[in-house]
């Protein structure tokens, strides 16, 4: 983080430093919401009646907006 290349002018305002975030997750791909209901839904039709686990962990885990790291 900062500028580590040579300035022509020597504005050096600025320390490079290291920066780390260890709560930060990226897919390879895009998802829309409707193609992950539609995954959900599938999920609930082929599993729902003998494997209810495998839909329930399925499901977004809507209190992890709740910890401090969630922000």
């Amino acid at each position: 983080m900062g500028q580590t290349q040579d300035d022509v002018m020597f504005d050096w305002d600025n320390q490079p430093q290291a920066s780390y975030c260890f709560s930060f997750y990226i897919d390879q791909t895009e998802l829309r919401n409707l193609d992950y209901l539609e995954y959900l839904y599938w999920l609930n039709r082929v599993y729902g009646v003998d494997y209810p686990g495998v839909y329930g962990k399925a499901l977004p885990d809507t209190l992890v907006w709740r910890d401090k790291l969630g922000l």
